[in-house]
């Protein structure tokens, strides 16, 4: 039977376990890449708070993911390895608990735990589906660390914000207010994008939110001003700048994030995910909580401004590196915009649900809310990532690779004491579609061949790619 405050099925409930389940197991053939040999390698040289400030002195401002990154289980050896699969494990769980956590806050706890756990796996479903790459943004230690660790604790952070206003804070609204400026901290020092989605999240709510709570509020923009100092004033940002050109174009920045907002939007917005799962939660509003409805009700009047708040999350989300770089370079960044998309969008739905004409309009046909249920549980398998996750896993591709990068590993672990000069790495022939693979180079000072060479101990020797038939 499925929950009263729900709005799914068991067969939309039994989609989303199992295809977490799929997502959680192909975690096992994830290796590392590139860049997570070279921050490893780089954690063994010096003691923690030493190598902290050197990366926000010499690359970047990043000061909270700058911590794992620089701890990495591979820090150890490859015997971290296990490690390292774990963490996308736990990044699942975490990102289902913070859902879950906003989902109790949001309704103001009318919705049962039992029931926020079910709503906060599916939503998290979504996200996992959509992500633009799932590989970097999940798989990849460096990315995941930099860019879902943001997803995950901008949500916490904005949970913690609505318990405040609901007048259900942790202990003492004080300590309360303490712990979020330490999560918003973590938050901010994840990434760029991060930084701009604080300071222009904080400087809005400063004109909707009610008297009684400013002070407060002006306390934790001053922390997130604060943060965001620490991150953008950064030495390093400047060094890792010089490392691209076309930098610090305003039109350019302005124009490229502008296109690459309408691009994703657009695609997320007209995806079979989104129109089922925007129709599911449409037809199952009366269902849901007074709480909920009265909430709702409340932001009526801003619903056309709300409309762009998905728009701008993007445009946020690329234009630091527009800005920063002159290009997007990857679709990481995009990632953690997708993971404040969904419960952005949930909410922009059900605002718009809640106007009196829409509300006194007739209700959908009884097959329509089951309908759409089975249609976002059939697209969590046959579309997106989870389509690419199923084909990686049943083909056996997945393993194939995890073989071929073993064996590939074990062999540069064995030439840093062969007396040749040169190491000839053979190329990987299966490359899974949901895993990260970056393919070192037939040029041995290209920078991910370094990478290998720096964590494996090789820089006295040269590593080529041995491509078949040279």
């Amino acid at each position: 039977m499925a929950p009263r405050h729900f709005p799914a099925g068991p067969v939309l409930i039994a989609a989303s376990l199992g295809m977490l389940g799929l997502y959680a197991w192909l975690a096992q053939f994830a290796f590392p890449m590139a860049d997570d040999l070279a921050f490893a390698a780089t954690g063994r040289t010096g003691g923690f708070l030493e190598l902290q400030i050197e990366r926000w002195k010499l690359w970047n401002g990043r000061f909270s993911s700058n911590i794992p990154i620089l701890c990495s289980p591979l820090v150890q050896g490859l015997s971290g390895l296990p490690l390292y699969r774990a963490c996308p494990l736990l990044l699942i769980a975490l990102t289902v608990c913070a859902v879950q956590g906003l989902v109790r806050s949001a309704s103001d706890r009318s919705i049962s735990r039992a029931h926020a756990w079910a709503i906060a796996l599916v939503l998290a479903m979504v996200q996992f589906t959509l992500m633009p790459n799932l590989s970097e943004g999940l798989y990849w230690y460096t990315g995941a660390m930099t860019y879902q660790t943001a997803v995950i604790t901008g949500i916490v952070y904005i949970s913690m914000f609505l318990s405040l206003l609901h007048g259900r804070p942790i202990g003492h609204p004080t300590l309360h207010a303490l712990v979020m400026a330490l999560v918003g901290l973590a938050f901010i020092g994840t990434n760029e994008m991060s930084m701009a989605m604080a300071v222009v999240a904080h400087l809005a709510v400063l004109f909707v939110l009610p008297k009684e709570h400013r002070t407060t509020l002006l306390f934790l923009v001053l922390v997130a001003l604060a943060g965001s100092a620490l991150m953008f004033f950064a030495p390093g940002n400047a060094g890792r700048e010089e490392q691209f050109t076309g930098t610090r174009l305003l039109w350019h920045s302005l124009a490229m994030s502008g296109a690459q907002s309408l691009r994703f939007t657009g695609l997320w917005l007209l995806s079979p995910i989104n129109l089922s799962g925007s129709l599911l939660l449409w037809t199952a509003y009366e269902t849901l909580p007074e709480q909920v409805k009265v909430s709702a009700r409340s932001l009526y009047r801003l619903r056309w401004p709300l409309c762009l708040m998905p728009f701008a999350l993007v445009f946020i989300a690329a234009y630091p590196a527009y800005w920063s770089t002159g290009i997007l370079g990857q679709h990481r960044t995009i990632d953690q915009a997708c993971g404040f998309f969904v419960p952005a969008w949930c909410l922009v739905v059900l605002v718009w649900r809640s106007g009196q004409r829409r509300s006194d309009a007739a209700p959908f046909p009884a097959f329509v809310k089951p309908g759409a249920s089975i249609l976002l549980a059939l697209s969590f398998i046959l579309t997106g990532n989870g389509i690419k996750v199923i084909d990686d896993l049943a083909s056996g591709r997945a393993s194939a690779f995890a073989q071929e990068m073993a064996a590939r590993f074990d062999l540069m672990q064995q030439a840093s004491t062969a007396a040749s000069t040169v190491v000839n790495v053979p190329q990987v022939m299966q490359i899974p579609r949901s895993l990260m693979f970056m393919e070192i180079s037939d040029e041995p000072f290209f920078w991910v061949n370094q990478a290998h060479a720096q964590y494996f101990g090789l820089l006295e020797k040269r590593i080529v790619l041995d491509r078949p038939g040279h």
